[in-house]
């Protein structure tokens, strides 16, 4: 199994697409925002604690759907796009989704010249951990860090949802495409 991989076979998302996805602001679509444990969460590193952002994930327009199911993938739970916001805090805290078992993501500014996506392992648990849970670990040292990369912007990338995950060094907000998966079997060949 994988953490990730950048699919480079798939095509860009074209320039009005990219614009509409910008320009997409409505309400959360995820069900952690009704969760008061994730929207107010508190991470611990060292001896120091602090809050945790969070993503924000608006719908996009039918025509946007259209595109991706032509292009990328006939089925997908989700089709959005995502605002982690730099203004909360630089990190958002390692955790597993409860809605999908991959992310289909496309990244469109990458939260600062430094942030990156990490995966972290608790100790004493298996690295995998699946099951669509909310699984959130608050305390960064009861974690090992498996393995980071900074996502390339404007690239098709795949993350594997049930290890757990979050993103570090976040100066800047962070805006991405998000399809959800429950498989990653259906992705399109390249033509």
């Amino acid at each position: 199994m994988y953490c990730y991989k950048i699919l480079s076979h798939l095509p860009i998302l074209p320039e009005f697409l990219q614009a509409q996805a910008l320009n997409t602001v409505g309400p959360d679509v995820t069900l952690n925002a009704s969760r008061p444990e994730y929207t107010n969460r508190i991470l611990v590193k060292g001896d120091k604690t602090f809050l945790s952002t969070r993503s924000n994930r608006s719908d996009l327009s039918t025509e946007f759907k259209q595109w991706i199911k032509e292009n990328i993938v006939n089925e997908f739970t989700e089709c959005s796009v995502s605002r982690t916001s730099a203004d909360v805090s630089a990190y958002q805290g390692p955790h597993t989704d409860k809605t999908r078992e991959f992310v289909l993501m496309y990244v469109l500014e990458q939260g600062g010249p430094t942030c990156r996506t990490v995966w972290y392992q608790e100790k004493g648990q298996s690295f995998y951990r699946p099951g669509k849970q909310w699984l959130m670990i608050n305390d960064f040292d009861q974690l090992d860090i498996v393995e980071q990369v900074q996502l390339p912007v404007n690239a098709w990338s795949i993350m594997n949802t049930q290890y757990l995950h979050g993103v570090e060094n976040i100066t800047e907000d962070r805006i991405s495409i998000h399809i959800g998966l429950d498989s990653d079997d259906f992705i399109k060949e390249p033509k």
